[in-house]
Formats: structure tokens, C-alpha cells, sequence
């Protein structure tokens, strides 16, 4: 495959691979700069494109890959602070730290909701667990033929310390599993 107009490349697909980087970082400052980068790599490794993929494909990917390395170098990186510095540019450096609030918020709601789930399935096996303990009970009760016992203070407190640890122990089993589970 020949060597294409590099020019002709870079007027055709600029807006578009701007618009790509733009959607990924919400920032223009950093599209622009991270589209500059995109083309120039592009340009350097031109003869690596083979074609089997369209090559606004190619460059979204090239784009794509510089602007994940550079938030990920930046998220290592903290601003440093000067108390001469004016307003406008502290703006612009807690603008371009937009990703990173994304994905602090991102990965928050994450294990916000994976919370909620393994506190909703320990809280079943909890309850599944008193209904077993309950039931063993009960029918034990019934073939002895001790219904009388079921008054006592004596049971009704031996029925829910047997229940609280019933479900303690059906919790902690269930969140030992899926902890298990989770690596």
C-alpha cells in the first residue's frame, strides 16, 4: 500500500477524531491537545496502517489509546498548588481532572450498588436460616408432644438467641462466598 497524503489525512478527519477524544474527556483543551498527539503518532507510524480496518478506525483507536495513557499518567501526577496562581488556571486544572472525578464517582457507585446486593443476599440467607432454625423447632416440638413449652419465657428467649445466631451465622457464611466469589 502506498504512502497517503498525510495532509489530505489530517483535513479529512481532524473534526471527527476531535469530536471522538471530546466525547471521551468532555474537556477542549485536553481534546485538542490529545488530537494533535493522535495525528503526529499517526503520521510516524503511517506505514503500520495495512488497511484491513477503515482509517478513521485506526486513528479513533490511536486516539483512544493516547488519551487512557495520558489520564492514567495524569491520575499518578498531583498539581501543584502556588498561591500567585490566578483563578482562571486553577480552573483549568481541576477542569482537566474531570475524568478522574468520573472515574472516582464511577467506581463509588459501583461498589455502592455491590454493597447493596451482598447486603441483600446476606440478609435472605440470614432469614432463610431463622426459618430453617424455626421450623427444626417447631417440629420438634410437635413429635415430642411439649406443646406447652412453646409459652415459656425460658423457650421464647432460647427461640431468639437461637434465631440471632442462626442468622448471623447464615450471614457470614453468605458473605464468606461471595467474597470467595469475588477473587
Amino acid at each position: 500500500m502506498g504512502t497517503p497524503d498525510f495532509e489530505n489525512i489530517y483535513t479529512e478527519y481532524f473534526s471527527d477524531v476531535y469530536k471522538y477524544v471530546l466525547s471521551l474527556c468532555r474537556n477542549e483543551a485536553t481534546a485538542e491537545e490529545i488530537t494533535q498527539e493522535t495525528f503526529f503518532k499517526a503520521m510516524r507510524n503511517i506505514e503500520k496502517f495495512n488497511g484491513n480496518c477503515k482509517l478513521y478506525v485506526w486513528l479513533c483507536q490511536i486516539a483512544k489509546n493516547t488519551y487512557f495513557k495520558s489520564a492514567t499518567k495524569q491520575k499518578h501526577i498531583l498539581p501543584e498548588m502556588d498561591t500567585d496562581t490566578p483563578d482562571s488556571a486553577l480552573d483549568s486544572v481541576f477542569v482537566g481532572q474531570e475524568y478522574l472525578w468520573n472515574t472516582w464517582q464511577h467506581k463509588w457507585l459501583i461498589s455502592k450498588s455491590r454493597i447493596g446486593m451482598y447486603l441483600s443476599k446476606a440478609m435472605l440467607a440470614s432469614l432463610t436460616a431463622i426459618a430453617i432454625f424455626l421450623s427444626y423447632e417447631v417440629i420438634a416440638l410437635l413429635f415430642s408432644g411439649q406443646m406447652k413449652a412453646l409459652f415459656t419465657i425460658e423457650y421464647v428467649a432460647g427461640l431468639i438467641c437461637g434465631s440471632f445466631l442462626y442468622a448471623s451465622l447464615g450471614a457470614v457464611i453468605c458473605l464468606v462466598k461471595l467474597w470467595q466469589r469475588r477473587f
